[in-house]
């Protein structure tokens, strides 16, 4: 779809690799740092960052164009968070922005939805930087 449409104007887009792997059996305590969240209440927590885009600008901006999308802070315990966590810190420090999205299999939500998704998410953070 990218190759058909392109990107939306001001948008640049780099490579991407996915490497994936698969654990079983955590250790009891490890499973329960991996099922907390972070705390709502807790904003000014060192450990936390926040992304400084507009999400609520950026969510609105997709339910306008109808798609079903929710605002989440917390991108879990593990992988994505580590990755998340990492590439704020690296935005804040470069003064640049980061946004982590978390995306369904194609079994969940066909590939063309998906495709047509991340161009109108391009959109929307493209509108309100």
């Amino acid at each position: 779809m990218l190759k058909e449409e392109g990107l939306p104007a001001g948008v640049t887009l780099g490579s991407c690799t996915v490497l994936e792997a698969a654990g079983d059996g955590a250790l009891p305590t490890l499973l329960k740092t991996l099922e907390s969240s972070i705390s709502q209440t807790n904003t000014n927590n060192e450990q936390v960052i926040w992304t400084s885009l507009s999400t609520e600008a950026i969510l609105k901006f997709l339910k306008k164009k109808g798609f079903d999308v929710v605002i989440s802070d917390d991108a879990g315990r593990f992988v994505c968070n580590y990755v998340y966590y990492h590439s704020l810190r690296f935005a804040e420090q470069k003064g640049h922005k980061s946004l982590f999205v978390h995306v369904p299999l194609f079994s969940t939500i066909d590939e063309d939805t998906q495709m047509q998704f991340v161009a109108t998410l391009f959109e929307a953070v493209a509108s309100t930087c």
